[in-house]
């Protein structure tokens, strides 16, 4: 409890920034409490759009550095995919515009800075995801989120 009281983040407070790795999009971040969060991120995926939804833990900050934390997440994912744009999903699509809604579930560890001097949050992280249906399987993905702290 004594740590979470050096957490500059309020409940209510909102984040929107770019994600920038092999998923790029537009990331949304609203705290629940101190350390909890949800977080959205809507993008395009070779082409084809995806929405992201998380809950994360984000840990009370780091000592001696005030502003790096350390963030788990849990969530679901869902993409909407045509088949083919996605070849090597679907290697037997190739002149096929076949559609497909691909849903799966993602884990999310990594680390988060907050930034005193202006309002600037940024999160590196490390996404295993598994694809429930159609596109069945196993990926990841390494991202650098930048966002704006709404304060």
């Amino acid at each position: 409890m004594c740590l979470s009281a050096f957490c500059q983040c309020k409940p209510g407070q909102t984040r929107l920034g770019v994600r920038l790795g092999i998923i790029q999009g537009v990331s949304y971040q609203h705290y629940i409490t101190d350390n909890m969060v949800l977080e959205a991120i809507g993008c395009l995926y070779r082409y084809d759009p995806a929405l992201f939804v998380f809950g994360q833990y984000i840990t009370p900050y780091i000592m001696p550095e005030p502003q790096l934390r350390f963030l788990f997440s849990a969530g679901v994912h869902v993409g909407y995919f045509e088949a083919c744009k996605n070849i090597d999903w679907f290697p037997d699509s190739f002149d096929q515009q076949e559609k497909y809604l691909i849903p799966g579930v993602d884990l999310q560890f990594g680390i988060d800075y907050d930034f005193t001097e202006f309002p600037v949050n940024l999160t590196l992280d490390y996404r295993p995801a598994f694809n429930i249906a159609y596109h069945v399987g196993y990926w990841y993905g390494i991202a650098l989120t930048v966002r704006y702290v709404f304060r």
